[in-house]
């Protein structure tokens, strides 16, 4: 299955995010949910802009995060791809002098997943300076919850 988790247990984690609860994978485990992942593996000369996806406006666990970076030596991993997952944090990276395309990836995403719902979200941002401490406390209270808790949770929108 990947990621050392067995079948078993994928289906098992499977079950329990359905039912209504959250989940938080930051490496190829995300494999397990239909993510394409790879490792961020950046050339040290490499322009890195990080943002909020547009279509994230709405995502209280984005709240007051403006500013966010990466350590250097860049390390953890990124989104390339989901059918249906929705990006809230989009990486774009290119190389200066090099005429390929940019590299576009998600730092964060989240699926709905049944009643439940998988968030993405690299495990390595800076904590240090700009916003990354703070969405990693917003994506602790957003985990505390879950898609079937009644209204007026704390935190939630």
């Amino acid at each position: 299955v990947g990621a050392g988790v067995t079948t078993a247990a994928a289906q098992q984690l499977s079950k329990w995010i359905q039912e209504g609860h959250r989940a938080l994978v930051q490496d190829a485990a995300a494999s397990l949910f239909g993510f394409s992942v790879a490792p961020l593996d950046l050339a040290p000369d490499a322009r890195v802009t990080i943002k909020k996806d547009p279509k994230a406006r709405d995502v209280w666990l984005l709240a007051d995060v403006v500013d966010l970076s990466l350590p250097s030596p860049t390390a953890g991993w990124c989104v390339t791809g989901h059918p249906t997952a929705k990006p809230l944090l989009t990486l774009s990276v290119t190389i200066p002098g090099q005429p390929a395309p940019p590299l576009e990836a998600s730092l964060c995403a989240i699926v709905k997943l049944g009643k439940g719902e998988v968030i993405f979200c690299n495990g390595q941002l800076n904590t240090q300076e700009g916003d990354g401490a703070v969405l990693y406390r917003n994506l602790e209270k957003y985990l505390a919850t879950f898609p079937g808790a009644e209204e007026g949770v704390a935190g939630k929108k």
